[in-house]
């Protein structure tokens, strides 16, 4: 009995301190005007490129991760708008916000189009 009073203690030490490390990493994808809802958006670890979770975004545009601190890249995926990416996201001890604009393809001047890799 003491073994499993020791095994249960030594489990809600390990779960309570992983939940104390996790932030909360969130934000709202719109577009010029509004939110955007049914955006995939992919939580990506910035040092190997592997993805860690994704997430769509509710009826109101917005997002969330609860997850460890470090370093990520954020990708919005939404059929008829280019993909856009927020490259360098640091996650430390406090939660985050890291909003995503999204806009329609758009031909510039030079009849070049916006590939959308320049996120704010």
């Amino acid at each position: 009995m003491k073994l499993l009073m020791r095994i249960f203690t030594l489990l809600l030490g390990l779960c309570w301190g992983s939940q104390s490390l996790a932030v909360m990493l969130s934000g709202v994808v719109t577009d010029e005007v509004d939110g955007l809802d049914e955006v995939e958006v992919l939580l990506i670890e910035a040092a190997n490129g592997v993805v860690i979770n994704r997430y769509f975004t509710d009826s109101t545009g917005a997002y969330h991760f609860n997850i460890k601190p470090g370093a990520y890249k954020l990708g919005a995926i939404k059929e008829e708008y280019p993909t856009r990416w927020r490259k360098g996201v640091l996650v430390e001890a406090s939660d985050v916000e890291v909003n995503i604009e999204m806009r329609l393809s758009v031909t510039d001047e030079e009849g070049e189009e916006d590939d959308g890799e320049d996120c704010d």
